[in-house]
């Protein structure tokens, strides 16, 4: 096979390979996610005894544009409590624990930038 022959071929190729990929449709990049917001960290009661039990609850929002799963991720001194939660966009609910310790002392219950404080006394 000659030389310019070789080459024509390469090129015929080249174009019709760019003219299929022109002619499929990849769609548009999805953009959209699922993204979540937590307040409302509240812990109750206070002050407890030891051996009782304390209630957290957190309010999860899905603010994003999809459903998505969240893991909710409280820590208690260094105990990590969670639970998943499946959401749809603009959809909330209130996540509870609830925590028992049997040491005096005080506690502090944090998830993301949110924390509270709670009392365990004899």
């Amino acid at each position: 096979m000659n030389k310019k022959f070789s080459i024509l071929i390469l090129i015929t190729v080249a174009l019709l390979s760019v003219s299929a990929l022109g002619c499929v449709d990849f769609g548009e990049i999805d953009t959209e996610t699922a993204e979540f917001e937590v307040s409302n960290l509240d812990v109750s009661p206070l002050t407890i005894g030891p051996g009782e039990t304390v209630e957290v609850s957190v309010d999860v929002e899905n603010v994003g544009d999809l459903e998505g799963e969240y893991t909710v991720e409280v820590e208690v001194n260094g105990e990590i409590l969670s639970e998943d939660v499946t959401l749809d966009a603009g959809e909330s609910v209130t996540v509870t624990f609830e925590v028992t310790k049997e040491v005096s002392g005080e506690y502090t219950v944090e998830i993301e930038d949110l924390s509270v404080k709670y009392l365990v006394t004899i």
